[in-house]
């Protein structure tokens, strides 16, 4: 047993072996759709594309199912009740627009195809996908996706799904570094910002959780990349401790990563992950009701007006917080107790979501003056 010490690698991941799924811009739905028909072509059972250059069954199947509780969590599969519970009218008018891009592409790129009988756009059992199917690929770039910068001479930046790496989970306190670039030959990174203990000899290099629902020779190549073994050897191991099949779970100290590099509140997990981060002491929630306050600048999402952050215009400010007093925290907080375990998950969601905001928000002075008055 020995322990990583600060600065070492964690894990380490040959470049060849991440899906490049092309340069950085602001519309998720191109590479979305990318995603969307080597699924197809895959779960379908039709031969992969010149361009995928590899089997990307292993890695696929461990993707978040269709309108599986991962997907559904994010606002782009609520319904219309639970849009409306959040109590936010932007993050409404973004989550309906992502949804307008979506069939916009799916009506003009991918209809047209499976109009005249090509079968890249076919599901498992031959079934027809629908706009739906699109969406859930477009969430799948927008909540995996790692933009990597290219070579050392270039400005490029590259979406890139990246095995293992993309599969750890989110702590906002982690000190861990995702480094690396997206040029052949190059690996990408997890470095340790801190001494991590040593347990379970190198196995997943310490404790990483990771699920293997399928476990086979190419899963296991790049593995061995990671294990420093042998394909052959890495499929005997991990056989050994789980049988093929079968989730393995390795207990200890998980490695963590940071998503949306430390700045992004519960408005955007809401959108862009699918679930709150409730497990930072109210920081997600604080970053949301700074923003709403004028306090704050907007990072990420519609509102970053060419990427750029910004402060939220102010009648915008002023629309939000309207929406959010239509009714209180004391009443939000009561109808969570008495309603909340018979709610759709959506809607439950959309609930604890306003109500960590109206926490947070009360903090900064929100409505105490009206309450003094």
């Amino acid at each position: 047993l020995q322990k990583i010490n600060k600065g070492d690698i964690i894990i380490e991941i040959p470049y060849e072996a991440a899906w490049n799924l092309g340069m950085e811009s602001s519309d998720p739905t191109l590479p979305g759709t990318t995603v969307l028909q080597e699924y197809c072509r895959w779960i379908s059972g039709t031969e992969q594309s010149d361009a995928a250059k590899r089997d990307l069954g292993p890695y696929l199947d461990m993707l978040p199912k269709f309108r599986s509780a991962d997907v559904l969590g994010s606002t782009d599969f609520f319904s219309d009740e639970a849009l409306e519970m959040i109590q936010s009218p932007q993050i409404k008018e973004e989550t309906l627009g992502r949804r307008e891009k979506v069939l916009a592409r799916f009506e003009r790129d991918i209809e047209p195809m499976m109009q005249i009988g090509k079968n890249n756009y076919k599901w498992k059992d031959g079934d027809d996908i629908t706009e739906e199917h699109l969406r859930w690929a477009v969430w799948l770039v927008t909540s995996r996706v790692l933009t990597v910068q290219g070579s050392a001479e270039s400005n490029d930046k590259f979406r890139l799904m990246i095995p293992l790496i993309d599969m750890c989970n989110h702590d906002r306190e982690s000190p861990h570094i995702l480094t690396g670039r997206a040029v052949p030959g190059g690996t990408l990174k997890v470095l340790a910002g801190k001494t991590v203990a040593g347990e379970y000899g190198s196995l997943l290099y310490y404790n990483l959780l990771v699920q293997l629902l399928s476990l086979t020779t190419s899963i296991c190549s790049f593995m061995s990349c990671i294990l420093k073994m042998t394909p052959r050897t890495t499929f005997n191991a991990l056989n050994m401790i789980h049988g093929k099949n079968t989730i393995i779970l390795i207990v200890g100290e998980q490695i963590n990563i940071v998503y949306g590099g430390g700045v992004s509140g519960n408005d955007r997990f809401i959108q862009d992950y699918g679930f709150l981060d409730n497990f930072c002491n109210g920081q997600a929630d604080n970053i949301t009701a700074k923003i709403l306050m004028g306090k704050g600048r907007i990072v990420e999402g519609a509102a970053a007006k060419h990427g750029r952050p910004m402060l939220m215009p102010e009648d915008e400010r002023e629309r939000a917080l309207a929406a959010f007093d239509e009714t209180t925290l004391e009443e939000d907080m009561g109808l969570l107790n008495t309603s909340g375990s018979g709610m759709a998950n959506d809607c439950r969601t959309a609930l604890e979501f306003r109500i960590g905001v109206k926490k947070a928000l009360k903090k900064l002075g929100h409505g105490l003056g009206l309450a003094m008055a």
